[in-house]
């Protein structure tokens, strides 16, 4: 058995290095803080999207690399998006 993990087909490269900065409870909130990031040249992906059929679109977390946690947060704290930031790594 060998001691590599089996490297699946729909990780990226840096899917296990992301952390969590922000849970929106609002989609347009969500987007318009990714693209604020993306904006200040910070890659930012969408993860743990909850959503339901009843009530439409619930909740979900804004990641970064973690490379990139203190120039995300500097940035997104300018913003009214500030009010959505969690301690990186405890959503």
């Amino acid at each position: 058995m060998p001691d590599d993990p089996i490297p699946l087909q729909y990780a990226g490269p840096k899917t296990a290095q992301q952390q969590v900065i922000a849970v929106f409870h609002r989609e347009a909130d969500l987007l318009l803080a990714a693209g604020r990031l993306e904006a200040a040249g910070i890659p930012a992906a969408v993860t743990q999207r909850a959503t339901s059929w009843l009530m439409g679109f619930r909740s979900a977390a804004l990641a970064v690399g973690e490379a990139d946690v203190h120039d995300a947060i500097a940035v997104l704290f300018e913003t009214p998006a500030r009010r959505w930031l969690v301690e990186p790594g405890k959503n």
